[in-house]
């Protein structure tokens, strides 16, 4: 019983901002236009700060590439599944299959994961969506392109892969955990204002990220 009480004690916080949000879309506090503008900034800035801070921090193993494949591959799966089910469903639609694959990471996941797990453990979380990603990008994506606009170059597709600015935080904070560039920035006060700047920056994504579902 105790151990359901801290679990909803840690996730309380969230649920609040998210009757936060919901209150602000009723007095019609903030306009439709500002939650998008919010979006933007968790996506573009504070979601890759967190992730970013995450990796960098992380003890990486070689064995997370093994979940990035599952991942990917039971994403695969859902598709086919999808496939599959479709004629028994008598939807006609070809954009019914991809329906099935994926799931909610970049707003409402991260979210709640950081606030039940920790900020330090979000990496973890990541190395799950990573897969998903790659998947989004590589598979989904062209496929539905294909069938709205006929297919892109591959080119194209990477290109987009990699300036994602979740993609990038990732990558940068893998390549500083390699070089220990936290440890290096912390040692001289002035540097380590810098990573000071990143971990408010970071701090933002769980209120901004439950304020706009809330909304």
């Amino acid at each position: 019983m105790t151990a359901y009480i801290h679990a909803l004690a840690k996730v309380l916080p969230v649920i609040l901002l998210l009757l936060l949000g919901a209150t602000l879309n009723k007095i019609k506090f903030l306009r439709p236009e500002t939650i998008g503008e919010l979006k933007k900034l968790v996506v573009n800035v504070t979601l890759p700060a967190v992730l970013f801070l995450a990796f960098a921090r992380a003890t990486l193993e070689l064995n997370y590439l093994l979940i990035v494949v599952i991942v990917f591959a039971l994403c695969v799966l859902a598709l086919l599944v999808g496939r599959w089910v479709q004629p028994l469903t008598g939807i006609r639609a070809p954009y019914f299959p991809s329906l099935l694959t994926g799931f909610e990471a970049g707003m409402m996941g991260y979210a709640i994961f950081s606030s039940v797990y920790g900020v330090a453990n979000v990496y973890k979380f990541a190395v799950v969506d990573l897969g998903q990603v790659t998947f989004v990008f590589f598979v989904l994506v062209p496929l539905l392109e294909r069938l709205s606009s006929g297919p892109k170059p591959f080119t194209a597709t990477v290109a987009n892969f990699f300036r994602t600015p979740v993609i990038l935080g990732i990558l940068g904070g893998i390549l500083a955990n390699r070089i220990g560039l936290l440890g290096l920035l912390s040692s001289w006060p002035v540097s380590a204002s810098l990573v000071s700047t990143l971990e408010i920056v970071a701090g933002l994504t769980t209120p901004l990220v439950a304020i706009v579902i809330g909304y």
